[in-house]
């Protein structure tokens, strides 16, 4: 979810990285794991902010893009558990073809910020809106009763078998169905965010906030527009900075479902171990309307 790492998205998320089957939440255009907010470093000294200028992206932008949630979710243990198991081409392929479609979505915007001086870009964001006049929404369809691993899998043929990647898959669409369902009545009026990244070497300079801003901005001069997001550990805190305030949460340990797979000296480093994956979090945050 990325230095602003910002990962989830439409017809993928949060965006947030795992390939999973369209979430009517966002609106056919959102796949749980797009919907995922990538790791922010915020322990390291800030450097000096940028100049940033942010712009619509079109299909042109699709692999720089990409590139930059890649090099942002390297960060990420869930992510980096689905490259171990599926390979690193199913996520940048899985990316390509989300931002193509957010892309050429009416209810999505995808905002690239630029470095001023060289038109690099170093970020970017995915914003849904839903409820707005002379828009089609969808019909929202989630479980009533919350999915948690403890109670997800009962009665099922996985009960008593060893759990995959993909039974992560199904557990985390679930929860995003769950939550979507419960963030967007009928009748109501919001903006979220599908996905929201920062390249790591432009991380901490006031880039990810400048994405933010550039929905809540718009949310704060609409009347009873609120805003949501699915959050990885890692962006629950630049999510606060900016108003978000935690209503729910997903955990899961992800050794149940890594079939073995460790994450070995290569990925210590994010996992603080090379035998184990670890715990990890899908953080749903609430920015209330000002207006």
């Amino acid at each position: 979810m990325a230095s602003s790492t910002t990962s989830a998205a439409p017809a993928p998320t949060p965006a947030t990285c795992q390939n999973h089957k369209k979430a009517e939440a966002a609106e056919e255009i959102l796949e749980e794991d797009r919907i995922e907010c990538y790791p922010l470093d915020t322990t390291a000294s800030r450097p000096a902010k940028v100049t940033v200028t942010l712009r619509p992206a079109t299909q042109a932008d699709v692999p720089a893009l990409a590139s930059i949630s890649d090099a942002a979710c390297k960060k990420d243990s869930h992510t980096q558990l689905k490259a171990s198991i599926r390979g690193d081409d199913d996520f940048s392929k899985d990316m390509q073809d989300a931002l193509k479609a957010w892309i050429a979505h009416p209810k999505v915007d995808v905002i690239v910020a630029e470095e001023a001086t060289n038109g690099e870009p170093v970020g970017w964001v995915g914003w849904v809106r839903r409820g707005f006049a002379g828009d089609t929404d969808l019909p929202l369809d989630g479980p009533d009763e919350e999915p948690r691993p403890e109670t997800f899998f009962t009665g099922s043929e996985q009960e008593n078998k060893s759990k995959t990647i993909d039974d992560l898959g199904a557990l985390t669409n679930a929860s995003m169905n769950y939550w979507a369902k419960n963030f967007m009545p009928e009748g109501c009026k919001c903006r979220f965010l599908c996905t929201y990244v920062v390249h790591p070497d432009h991380q901490s300079r006031g880039i990810g906030s400048a994405l933010m801003k550039w929905g809540t901005d718009k949310a704060d001069v609409e009347p009873g527009v609120y805003c949501w997001v699915q959050s990885s550990m890692g962006g629950q805190k630049a999510f606060e900075r900016q108003g978000f305030r935690e209503v729910g949460r997903l955990e899961a340990e992800l050794d149940e479902f890594a079939g073995g797979v460790k994450p070995g000296g290569k990925l210590a480093c994010v996992t603080g171990s090379e035998e184990f994956w670890g715990r990890y979090s899908w953080v749903y945050m609430r920015r209330d309307a000002r207006a």
